[in-house]
């Protein structure tokens, strides 16, 4: 947590130089296309999971030389993936809910196709991570006999059970919980808070103000913690279209 801090003390820092320097101020919102990519370093076997999300926040342009600009910002994202398993004796489907603060600091450079009424720029940079909350949701069917359709919701980053919504198993509910919370414990499945991204794309500016962009960002870090992570891997991946204005 205190990490945390730092990094959003940090980009208000940024903020404040950028303001200092007459920096362009903009709003962004747009639509996140996630991809969670797992590995099992002995197998080599990769399970994808695909989702939806979207994000909103504020960037803005600090002017350096002709051109080219760092442009730095804070955006929230929501990120939902999902995986299904043909397989009829264990987890047969999982997905993943994220809430992030990203905090981009992107090198720009701007081609002024039409002076004051079309541009376009390529930006890349680093893309520092914060992980907010994250919860798994699973239907199993290794628990028990006839337990299809029950769904655990896991906290991905202290690995404990946060529900477990359950049929009529009277007496055994508790020992079903806690059988799964070991399961989860002896595996060491827990995930890190924090992420360094690579992230590039194309924009388009039209008429100063309005802007267009489409982009990619790639995992640095493995995402897995403690035991679990010494057998897997989890990258974290994405496409994203965003809209904003300029002022």
């Amino acid at each position: 947590m205190n990490t945390t801090i730092r990094l959003i003390f940090a980009a208000a820092l940024l903020a404040a130089a950028g303001l200092a320097a007459n920096a362009q101020i903009s709003v962004q919102a747009g639509v996140l296309a996630p991809h969670q990519k797992m590995t099992h370093h002995d197998s080599f076997k990769r399970t994808d999971r695909y989702g939806y999300g979207a994000y909103v926040g504020a960037d803005y342009d600090i002017h350096i030389i002709k051109g080219f600009l760092i442009t730095p910002g804070i955006y929230y994202n929501y990120t939902f993936s999902e995986y299904i398993n043909n397989d009829p004796y264990n987890f047969i489907y999982f997905e993943q809910i994220d809430h992030l603060i990203k905090i981009p600091v992107y090198l720009k450079y701007n081609f002024n196709i039409k002076p004051g009424k079309f541009a376009i720029y390529l930006y890349a940079g680093p893309v520092f991570s914060v992980g907010l909350a994250s919860q798994l949701n699973t239907l199993c069917k290794a628990i028990i006999d006839d337990v299809a359709g029950d769904i655990i919701h896991i906290d991905n980053y202290s690995g404990a059970i946060k529900k477990i919504q359950l049929a009529n198993y009277g007496d055994y509910r508790t020992m079903i919980i806690d059988m799964v919370q070991a399961s989860i414990d002896s595996k060491g499945i827990t995930q890190r808070y924090l992420d360094l991204q690579i992230d590039g794309g194309i924009g388009f500016r039209f008429k100063d103000h309005w802007e267009l962009r489409f982009g990619y960002s790639f995992g640095v870090f493995d995402r897995f913690n403690r035991a679990y992570g010494d057998t897997h891997d989890l990258q974290m991946t994405q496409y994203y279209v965003g809209f904003g204005y300029r002022f």
